[in-house]
């Protein structure tokens, strides 16, 4: 989804147009804010909280009764769903260059490795898409991006 800003009257504030332009080309700032963070956040709590995942199979779900590991799908510890929703932690990337947005689990090994194993798909079941911005997700980060190159404003 992509902003498309409508700048219909001079800036109120001096500003030159060249400004706007210059936001424009780098909307780095607003990408790399704690309110995209946050929005990131937000979007993922919703997706938890939503649910929509394969059922575990049988053979895995007997397995986690048997560990005492909690039963629902990509919830064993917990550690998944906090870095996922609480913040950028060592096995998360959130970083913003040329205008892209990147954020999810961090390639290679980490404490939500169990994770990736799911997004490629094992023992013949079929891949699942874990990490991806969800549609009100995009359009408040879309939002905020108008608001930034439009206003200059952060929010």
């Amino acid at each position: 989804m992509r902003a498309r800003p409508q700048v219909s009257r001079p800036p109120a504030n001096g500003e030159r147009p060249d400004d706007i332009g210059d936001r424009a080309r780098a909307p780095e700032p607003v990408l790399r804010s704690n309110e995209t963070l946050a929005r990131l956040n937000a979007g993922e709590r919703r997706k938890f909280q939503r649910g929509g995942w394969q059922r575990l199979s049988p053979e895995w779900a007997r397995r986690k009764r048997r560990e005492g590991l909690s039963p629902r799908t990509l919830v064993a510890t917990g550690r998944l769903e906090r870095t996922l929703t609480q913040g950028a932690g060592p096995g998360t990337v959130f970083s913003a260059f040329n205008g892209e947005l990147r954020w999810g689990i961090r390639a290679g090994r980490s404490d939500v490795y169990y994770a990736q194993a799911l997004a490629k798909g094992v023992r013949g079941r079929r891949a699942s898409r874990m990490v991806v911005i969800d549609s009100t997700t995009k359009a408040e980060i879309a939002g905020s991006v108008e608001r930034y190159i439009v206003d200059g404003v952060i929010a």
